[in-house]
């Protein structure tokens, strides 16, 4: 197990789909972002009767998600059109949900040998932004529908479970 710490440089973000493509996000800027609850990916409900506590439960699904962004060079670069479910050939991951256009995805932040990585599956990207500035920037921000899992080289470890 790693006690080097990671920093920006060390991470990559790589998405893929059931059709066999794959696309990493170029000149990602270092601020990719994971949020999940701890709890199996379940809300805590917690019940009181008379001002004590008499039960804590997991309860409704709450996904989690993913942020990150990169300097704009292309607007139609490979990473946001396979996001977006516009690559040749593109076969979404959530497909047996419906609709909605879905990836898996891995953030990779390997140091040395060690192989160090976040991923999971069914990212539904949303919301896409640009902003003009020097230089310019985009940024995609995702929801997790799918099982989270974390990996090191004490092996893999399952944050979240299941959809």
């Amino acid at each position: 197990m790693s006690v080097v710490n990671a920093n920006f440089t060390d991470g990559v973000i790589t998405t893929t789909d059931d059709g066999g493509n794959s696309a990493t996000l170029l000149l990602a800027e270092g601020d990719f972002s994971l949020t999940y609850d701890a709890q199996d990916g379940r809300e805590g409900t917690v019940s009181q009767t008379r001002g004590k506590v008499s039960g804590a439960r997991k309860a409704a699904r709450r996904l989690g998600s993913i942020s990150m962004s990169a300097k704009l060079a292309a607007p139609n670069s490979n990473f946001a059109k396979l996001v977006a479910g516009q690559t040749a050939g593109y076969v979404s991951v959530t497909l047996d949900l419906g609709d909605l256009n879905g990836v898996d995805w891995d953030f990779s932040f390997d140091y040395g040998a060690e192989a160090r990585a976040y991923y999971g599956e069914d990212a539904v990207f949303g919301e896409v932004t640009v902003t003009e500035s020097d230089p310019s920037t985009v940024a995609f921000t995702a929801e997790l529908l799918g099982p989270i899992y974390s990996a090191d080289s004490t092996g893999v470890t399952t944050l979240v479970s299941s959809r």
